[in-house]
């Protein structure tokens, strides 16, 4: 069996953790990938809200707009992440990631997955709500003791 090989561009060893580690999550897709699931969490959740209460609309985007000001930024969930996974791999590790995913053949995945998140999400939200739909009255009846 050959090997499949690839150059990699734009990457730069530094070795400095915290330095590779943030390129990581950039050149892996995962940081776009985290972002845009909020987003459309959060946009779904609003579009779900107004279509019970299409009356309170302006209610409504005053609160989504707080939620998301207040929302964890990136560099905040970096500080208390790093550290664990500091723990877990070594800068060595992550440079291998780096470098991996700095490929033409992996950047192509990476732009195929955010396209595959795109169209999952609604599947995703659904499968949430018939979830929520289903364990809704058992806990309802639980609680109440009926």
């Amino acid at each position: 069996m050959q090997a499949v090989t690839a150059e990699y561009s734009g990457y730069t060893p530094t070795g400095v953790f915290e330095t590779e580690f943030r390129y990581y999550y950039e050149v892996s897709g995962a940081r776009a990938d985290i972002e845009d699931i909020e987003d459309r969490l959060i946009e779904a959740a609003r579009q779900e809200l107004i279509e019970r209460d299409p009356e309170s609309q302006e209610e409504i985007d005053a609160l989504v707009e707080i939620v998301t000001e207040e929302a964890p930024q990136f560099d905040e969930i970096m500080k208390l992440t790093l550290p664990i996974y500091e723990s877990h791999y070594t800068v060595q590790e992550i440079q291998e990631l780096n470098r991996f995913y700095s490929t033409a053949p992996m950047q192509a995945m990476v732009r195929k997955d955010r396209l595959i998140n795109v169209e999952l999400a609604p599947v995703l939200v659904q499968l949430h709500q018939d979830y929520i739909d289903r364990v809704t009255p058992a806990i309802i009846d639980l609680l109440l003791g009926s």
